[in-house]
């Protein structure tokens, strides 16, 4: 499996590892939920490429990349870009049409998730992104990544708050990485990846927040890189315990 593909994996199954654990009725069994759920990922092909859409955005790409002038400085390359962005707008159909389907992981819900063991579960929270397009987000984190400007604070959605039936779409929703899959509309809003919320300060890849609100005081929070900009020293009144993957 590819790096790519990995980090597709990790960003499209954490909901879904967070909603099982709170469905399952002890750790025990969350944990053999989980690990028949990863032994499955890791023995078959589970990311299905929509091809036309890929070779539409190679296009595309190219096109945005013919009609600008591109300059040796970010910050000008940036401005560049954005000036286009009329050009790069035609991305925007890829809102009904993602590059990935969410298919398998619609199946892999359905068959590891008691949703109904989920309604009357340990409360669970997703983090959801109020997205203006795939191409438009992604310029935005370019911005934040650069220091130029910010994204949009994520949504911390309480699932068992919701319908039944807008219940699997909030958690596909959270999984939605731009341009990749396909946001989902959660009671009158289109919503992506929550990771992408406050980016300068990771608010919205590590949902600390709701947590606090509902009074823990303990938090341990699971890290997937060891270079996270997120600071503990913004709930200075929780035991904060942070988790980093070590090297090699």
């Amino acid at each position: 499996m590819r790096h790519t593909d990995q980090y597709a994996l990790r960003s499209q199954y954490r909901a879904l590892n967070g909603a099982i654990i709170a469905a399952s009725p002890d750790l025990s069994e969350a944990a053999a939920r989980l690990e028949g759920l990863w032994k499955h990922l890791g023995e078959n092909q589970v990311l299905s490429v929509n091809r036309s859409v890929y070779f539409s955005l190679l296009k595309k790409l190219f096109q945005a990349m013919n009609l600008c002038q591109i300059p040796g400085r970010a910050g000008v390359l940036l401005t560049t870009l954005l000036r286009h962005i009329s050009t790069i707008n035609g991305f925007d159909n890829l809102m009904t049409q993602p590059l990935l389907s969410d298919e398998p992981l619609t199946a892999l819900m359905d068959h590891y998730l008691d949703t109904d063991a989920l309604a009357d579960g340990l409360p669970l929270y997703v983090s959801l992104y109020p997205t203006e397009g795939g191409m438009q987000d992604i310029i935005d984190c370019i911005r934040a990544e650069l220091g130029v400007g910010t994204t949009k604070n994520a949504v911390f959605q309480h699932i068992q708050s919701l319908p039944r039936g807008q219940q699997k779409e909030a958690l596909l929703a959270s999984a939605a990485l731009p341009l990749l899959f396909r946001p989902r509309e959660i009671q009158g809003t289109m919503y992506g990846d929550g990771g992408m919320g406050g980016w300068r300060n990771r608010q919205g890849n590590t949902p600390v927040t709701p947590l606090v609100d509902a009074g823990c005081n303990i938090v341990i929070v699971s890290h997937l890189s060891d270079g996270s900009l997120w600071d503990r020293r913004a709930f200075p009144d929780t035991t904060i315990l942070e988790l980093r993957p070590g090297k090699g």
